[in-house]
């Protein structure tokens, strides 16, 4: 991967599964609470990255195996103007 990529990244190693289902959106890391994953929250703490986070709670949602990515409809807006009739 590292040989691949043309940016640099970090490489986080969280102990719940869940944990790995995480977006970037816009310099923002969307991570779950820490109910949801209590022994890998703390790999997302401001001290060890330094990047605005938000933290989402999905805990009914993940009783019928939804997870971030699953739930998100990512948009490309249109820098042209949309003409109207």
């Amino acid at each position: 991967m590292e040989r691949e990529a043309s940016f640099r990244y970090q490489t986080l190693t969280v102990a719940d599964d869940n944990a790995s289902n995480v977006l970037f959106v816009n310099g923002t890391l969307i991570h779950l609470s820490p109910i949801e994953i209590p022994s890998s929250y703390k790999v997302f703490s401001e001290d060890k990255l330094h990047v605005p986070r938000k933290v989402i709670e999905l805990t009914e949602l993940s009783k019928v195996s939804a997870t971030i990515s699953r739930l998100v409809i990512l948009l490309n807006k249109s820098k042209s103007k949309s003409v109207r009739p």
